[in-house]
C-alpha cells in the first residue's frame, strides 16, 4: 500500500476521497431500499475509502437505522471520529503535513460521526501490521 500511495500522489488520493464522500447519498439510497426489502437483515462492511462513503451514508441516515451492523475494515477514517474516547493516533511529525483533523475534532463540536444512528452496531477492524500505519504513533 505504501508504494501505491507514493506512486499515485496526493492529488489522485484527494480525488478518490472526494468521490467517496460524494458517493454517500447513493449508498444511503441503496441501504434504504435494502432495508425495505430485507428488514433487520442489512449488514454493511467497508474498507479504505469505502468507509468514508459508508460512514457518511450512515450519518446522513440520522436516526433511521438502515443497517443492523456496520464493520469498518481498515477504514480511511480515524476511529476517534466515531468515539471521542477512542485512543487517538497521530502521524509522526516527520510525515505530518499539519492538516487539521476535522473529523475527530469537528470545529470544536463532538466528533463528526459520534452518536450516528444509521447502524445498530459499529465494529472497527484495524490491522496493526498494516504498512501504512507503521508511520503512525500512539
Amino acid at each position: 500500500m505504501a508504494r501505491s500511495v507514493r506512486r499515485l500522489g496526493a492529488g489522485a488520493l484527494d480525488n478518490s476521497e472526494s468521490n467517496a464522500w460524494a458517493s454517500a447519498t447513493g449508498l444511503l439510497n441503496l441501504l434504504t431500499n435494502l432495508k425495505a426489502q430485507y428488514p433487520g437483515n442489512v449488514y454493511l462492511t467497508a474498507h479504505g475509502y469505502g468507509a468514508v462513503a459508508a460512514g457518511e451514508a450512515l450519518r446522513l441516515a440520522g436516526t433511521d437505522q438502515v443497517a443492523k451492523i456496520y464493520i469498518a475494515m481498515q477504514g480511511a477514517v480515524a476511529s476517534d471520529a466515531y468515539n471521542p474516547s477512542a485512543p487517538g493516533r497521530r502521524l509522526d511529525p516527520s510525515v505530518d503535513d499539519g492538516t487539521p483533523d476535522r473529523y475527530s475534532f469537528y470545529n470544536g463540536a463532538a466528533c463528526y460521526f459520534y452518536a450516528v444512528g444509521g447502524a445498530g452496531t459499529y465494529i472497527n477492524y484495524f490491522n496493526t501490521n498494516d504498512t501504512v500505519l507503521t508511520n503512525l504513533r500512539r
